[in-house]
């Protein structure tokens, strides 16, 4: 069995956590684009009814 010293260990959960954090934030990112773009109906105009005016 390989014994890992506790400055290896430390050195990839310090990564690991990095790069939760990391995807948590791109995540969130696109749940609030994905979320504007919803409100607006994505890329395409309303063909029915009035447009829009704001």
């Amino acid at each position: 069995m390989v014994v890992q010293d506790q400055d290896t260990y430390s050195f990839w959960s310090m990564n690991l956590f990095l790069l939760l954090i990391v995807g948590i934030v791109v995540f969130g990112y696109f749940v609030l684009l994905i979320r504007k773009r919803w409100q607006k109906n994505f890329l395409h105009d309303s063909d029915k009814g009035a447009p829009d005016e704001k």
